[in-house]
């Protein structure tokens, strides 16, 4: 019964270190428009990191020229100063090709899942040669919306004037590498609780 417990438990833990939490989410918003990203651009749009670990997943909304053969970077920027900073991660590419002219929803297929810092603002940005639009919005009650900015050639402005349409997940542990070693503890105390009195009881 105590092996049991205590696997129940080990994968209890493993569950909640690796548990996804969205930080920044209104793409479900009516868009009120788009910018180009090589036109204002380089777009950026700030949220804050609420778990202090991996970003897991990261969805825009794009529309563009599917007959460009441009290509829209995006990236994980540093924070400087309430401004877009350093390029910390490139986070993948859309080929434009793979764009239409009306919105769409991207799941950007991840090349990098970096390590961000609990209660630390951030901003993904999107920029390159590319016919790319991203939307924005005119509502504020998405997750982690309010207080956050958005920039573009034009400036740094509150996400009061219209936020550009993301969903910023983070997950997994908040360590660099997967708790490889707790779980090998835990492996190691069942074994320690479980097997010898198994053992001892096949002696009597």
């Amino acid at each position: 019964m105590r092996f049991l417990q205590l696997f129940c438990l080990a994968g209890a833990l493993a569950s909640a270190l690796n548990a996804d939490t969205i930080v920044y989410y209104n793409i479900s918003t009516s868009s009120g428009g788009a910018d180009g990203v090589d036109f204002v651009g380089p777009l950026y749009n700030s949220f804050t990191s609420g778990a202090g670990s991996r970003i897991t997943s990261l969805k825009l909304i794009l529309s563009g020229d599917h007959t460009s053969s441009g290509i829209v970077d995006v990236g994980l920027y540093a924070d400087n100063s309430t401004e877009p900073g350093e390029l910390m991660a490139v986070l993948g590419r859309v080929n434009d090709s793979t764009l239409s002219s009306a919105p769409v929803v991207f799941d950007i297929m991840l090349t990098a899942y970096p390590l961000v810092t609990n209660r630390t603002s951030y901003w993904i940005g999107l920029s390159g040669t590319t016919s790319a639009e991203w939307s924005y919005d005119d509502d504020m009650s998405g997750i982690g919306v309010e207080g956050e900015s958005f920039s573009n050639q034009t400036g740094v402005y509150s996400d009061d004037y219209g936020p550009y349409q993301m969903q910023v997940t983070e997950g997994g542990p908040s360590i660099p590498e997967p708790p490889s070693g707790l779980l090998i503890a835990l492996g190691a105390g069942l074994l320690a609780l479980g097997w010898p009195r198994a053992a001892a009881g096949k002696h009597r």
